[in-house]
């Protein structure tokens, strides 16, 4: 994504993430990008700092991961239309119950 950016600069946000921030070429969108080591909370709290410093109409988490599906190949852009919440279940003597919480992606979104 970086390198389809134009007239880039860094922006930090006050806890020291180092956002850089361009345009994307031939369109007026400002798009800011970081990058950060694996897990959700990592995520979790980049999203929240993308999110207070830029306001965006959108966000998106980019990564790499392996299908369970044959019909995804390698390379293919996979777009989630729901969020699951990483601790989405309640564990007891006997067993862990799963009660995943749930986001639906926005219309607009999808």
């Amino acid at each position: 994504m970086r390198g389809q950016l134009a007239e880039v600069r860094e922006q930090w946000h006050r806890e020291g993430t180092l956002f850089e921030v361009g345009t994307l070429q031939d369109t007026p969108w400002r798009i800011a990008v970081s990058s950060l080591p694996d897990g959700p909370m990592n995520a979790a709290v980049l999203a929240e700092r993308a999110t207070a410093l830029f306001a965006p109409e959108a966000l998106l988490s980019v990564g790499v991961a392996r299908s369970l599906r044959d019909d995804i190949a390698a390379r293919d852009v996979v777009v989630a239309t729901r969020i699951y919440a990483h601790q989405g279940g309640r564990e007891d003597m006997h067993n862990f119950r799963a009660r995943p919480r749930v986001w639906e992606a926005t219309h607009r979104l999808e």
